[in-house]
C-alpha cells in the first residue's frame, strides 16, 4: 500500500537491519543449511500496519517504512543466501492471493487491495473498510534475485482482491471488486501487460452480504482453459477461458454455482486439474466473531470438465481462520496455516483470549483419487497473523509467513522454515527453528521452484 519507487532506500535498510538483527541475536541460520529446495521464495510485507488493527484499528506504523516485495534467493547454502527487495503496493486486508511468478521465475506480479492510510493517520474504525480503495498492479523483474526492479506500474480496477498467471505465461486473471469488471484478463507480451478485458460476473440474488463483492480470489486451471474463482466469500464458479478474434478472450461460466456458504478465501487446483480445494475461515458478523470464531474448513471440489456437474466431495476442519494453504507438488499433501485470533491486541483480556499467542500449522494427506483428505499433523508456533504457507520443490518442506511476533512496536516480519519427516508411520511437522527476517508484515509467499 505505498508508491513504487519513492523513499526504496528505506525498504533496503530495512531488510539490512533485519538481517542483521538476526546474525546479533546469536542464531546459527548463517551456519547451517536451509532445508528448503527452491531458486527463491517471494514474500509480499504490508508495513502499513500491526496485527491487532484488525481488532482495535491503531495502525502503529513505522516512520518511512513502504510496502516491499523480497526476494530471497536460495542456493543450498544460507551462507550464500540473498535478500533483495523493492517497493510495491499492496496490502494484507484480504486473502494471500495478491502475488503471481510468472513460469520462468523472472516477473513477480502484485495487486494492491486497499491503498495506504492518509498521511496522518494513525487509527481508523475499520481496517477492511475506511482504507483507500487499491487499484494497481505492479510488474516487477525479479530475475536478478538480488536486486528486483519495477518495470510496470498501472491502475486496472478498484480493490484488486487476487492474481494469478496462466500456466502459459501469456495471461493474468486478476480479482476485482469493481461493478460490471469483477474480472479483469490481462494480455502478456514479455511479461509485460499489452492489453486488458474486463469480464462482468453476474450476481446472485444473496451475494453482497457483509457488504462483500465480486471476485475474491481465483486460480487458473493447469490446462489453462479454466478459472476456479471465489465470488463474494460464498460462491464458487468456475469459467472456460478461450481465444477468440483478433487477439480477444471468450470467458462463459462452465457448470452450475456453488453455494458454499461459510466465510470463503483461497482457492487452488490440484496439480492435476481434477479437484479445486478451497479454505474457509468461518467468520461470522459482528464484533463478537473475532473471539468466538469456530475452527474453519478446507473444502474439496471435484471439477467436472465435462459436463460441469461439479460437486464437493469432502470439508475438513482445520484450525482457526485458516486463509492460505498450498498443494504439494506432487499432489499428496496440502498443508494449511491459521493464524487463529492472532489479530486480538495485546491489551487485557484480549491477551488472555485462547488463541492469541500463536498461529497453527496443519498437514493433511490428499487423495488425489477421490478428493479426500487424512489427518497428518498438527503444530503450533509463535508468530502472529500467519497468512501463508508454501511448499518447496521436493514436497518436504514448508515456508511459512510470519506478519510479526508479539512485541510492543514490532519492525520485522520473518519467513519461518519446517520440515516433514515421512518416515514416521504418519508424517509428521519438524519446526526447524529457521526464521528469515523481512520487513515487517509478510503476508504472502510465492516459489520460484
Amino acid at each position: 500500500m505505498s508508491i513504487p519507487g519513492r523513499n526504496t532506500g528505506t525498504v533496503w535498510r530495512t531488510v539490512l537491519i533485519s538481517a542483521l538483527a538476526l546474525f546479533h541475536t546469536g542464531s546459527s541460520l548463517f551456519a547451517q543449511e536451509i532445508p528448503f529446495t527452491a531458486t527463491a521464495i517471494v514474500a509480499a510485507s504490508d508495513v502499513d500496519h500491526v496485527a491487532s488493527a484488525f481488532q482495535d484499528g491503531n495502525l502503529n506504523q513505522i516512520e518511512e517504512a513502504e510496502d516491499a516485495i523480497s526476494v530471497v534467493s536460495l542456493t543450498g547454502s544460507s551462507e550464500r543466501f540473498t535478500i533483495g527487495a523493492v517497493s510495491a503496493p499492496h496490502s494484507a486486508v484480504g486473502w494471500p492471493q495478491i502475488l503471481g511468478i510468472s513460469p520462468g521465475g523472472q516477473r513477480a506480479y502484485v495487486v494492491e487491495t486497499r491503498g495506504s492510510p492518509a498521511e496522518g493517520v494513525s487509527k481508523v474504525e475499520d481496517l477492511r473498510q475506511d482504507l483507500p480503495k487499491g487499484r494497481t498492479l505492479t510488474v516487477v523483474d525479479i530475475e536478478n534475485r538480488a536486486s528486483p526492479k519495477v518495470i510496470q506500474s498501472m491502475p486496472v480496477g478498484v480493490n484488486l482482491n487476487a492474481v494469478a498467471i496462466s500456466p502459459d505465461g501469456k495471461w493474468l486473471a486478476i480479482g476485482t471488486e469493481a461493478e460490471n469488471q469483477e474480472l479483469i484478463l490481462a494480455a502478456l507480451e514479455n511479461g509485460l501487460v499489452t492489453k486488458t478485458t474486463a469480464i462482468k460476473i453476474e450476481k446472485a440474488d444473496n451475494e453482497d452480504r457483509d457488504g462483500l463483492h465480486g471476485v475474491r480470489g481465483l486460480s487458473w486451471h493447469p490446462s489453462g482453459k479454466y478459472i476456479g474463482a471465489n465470488i463474494a466469500d460464498r460462491y464458487v464458479i468456475f469459467l472456460s477461458v478461450a481465444a477468440g478474434g483478433n487477439g480477444n478472450v471468450e470467458v462463459k461460466e462452465w457448470g452450475e454455482r456453488l453455494d458454499v456458504a461459510g466465510s470463503l478465501a483461497n482457492g487452488k487446483f490440484t496439480p492435476d486439474g481434477s479437484f479445486f480445494l478451497i479454505t474457509d475461515v468461518a467468520w461470522g458478523e459482528g464484533w463478537q466473531a473475532q473471539l468466538f470464531n469456530p475452527e474453519g474448513i478446507l473444502h474439496s471440489i471435484r471439477f467436472d470438465e465435462e459436463k460441469g456437474s461439479h460437486e464437493i466431495v469432502d470439508s475438513m476442519p482445520t484450525g482457526i481462520s485458516p486463509q492460505g494453504f498450498d498443494i504439494s507438488p506432487d499432489g499428496l499433501m496440502v498443508a494449511t496455516v491459521n493464524l487463529n485470533r492472532t489479530y486480538l491486541s495485546n491489551a487485557f483480556p484480549y491477551n488472555l483470549w485462547p488463541g492469541q499467542q500463536h498461529s497453527t500449522l496443519n498437514l493433511f494427506g490428499f487423495d488425489a483419487r477421490t478428493g479426500r483428505f487424512s489427518i497428518a499433523d498438527r503444530k503450533n508456533f509463535k508468530g502472529q497473523l500467519a497468512k501463508d504457507v508454501v511448499f518447496d520443490a521436493d514436497s518436504d518442506a514448508l515456508a511459512v509467513s510470519i506478519f510479526h511476533h508479539q512485541s510492543e512496536k514490532p519492525e520485522q516480519g520473518f519467513v519461518g522454515i519446517w520440515e516433514i519427516d515421512y518416515q514416521t508411520k504418519v508424517p509428521e511437522l519438524i519446526e526447524t527453528g529457521i526464521e528469515i527476517p523481512l520487513p515487517r508484515g509478510v503476508h504472502d509467499l510465492a516459489v520460484v521452484r
